[in-house]
């Protein structure tokens, strides 16, 4: 089953769980029922969708691209995925190097698909870090 994290009423993340007690414990929120994405708003009763309309956008700077994933609790994935030795170098390269991060780049195709994120999760990471300013 789905469940949404909320922190301050805003979904952080999605998480899969196949055991209800520990959804409660950490207070994770079912999704059973709707579709619910990472910027979503949970208002205490119900998820209200935060991305309906907005446009994702082609490019985030590398500082909001990180900042979005600090925001979700998955940086330190992903910076663990480019440490680990097996990660092409190529790959490692782009992290460290590029000053932004095009959403349909093979990079961010190959390490979101390793990490686990679905496109949805994806495009509401970029709209999230387009909405980050310095």
């Amino acid at each position: 089953m789905k469940y949404a994290v909320a922190e301050g009423g805003k979904v952080k993340n999605i998480v899969v769980c196949n055991d209800a007690a520990l959804a409660a414990s950490n207070g994770w929120i079912s999704t059973a029922e709707v579709e619910v994405k990472i910027g979503d708003t949970w208002n205490g009763s119900e998820f209200i969708s935060e991305s309906i309309h907005e446009p994702v956008p082609v490019s985030v700077t590398k500082f909001q691209a990180k900042a979005a994933l600090l925001s979700a609790g998955l940086l330190s994935l992903f910076e663990e995925y480019i440490a680990d030795p097996a990660t092409a170098e190529i790959i490692k390269l782009a992290w460290l190097e590029a000053p932004d991060f095009n959403r349909s780049s093979p990079t961010i195709l190959a390490v979101t698909e390793v990490i686990g994120l679905t496109s949805e999760q994806v495009d509401d990471l970029f709209i999230a870090a387009k909405k980050v300013n310095v």
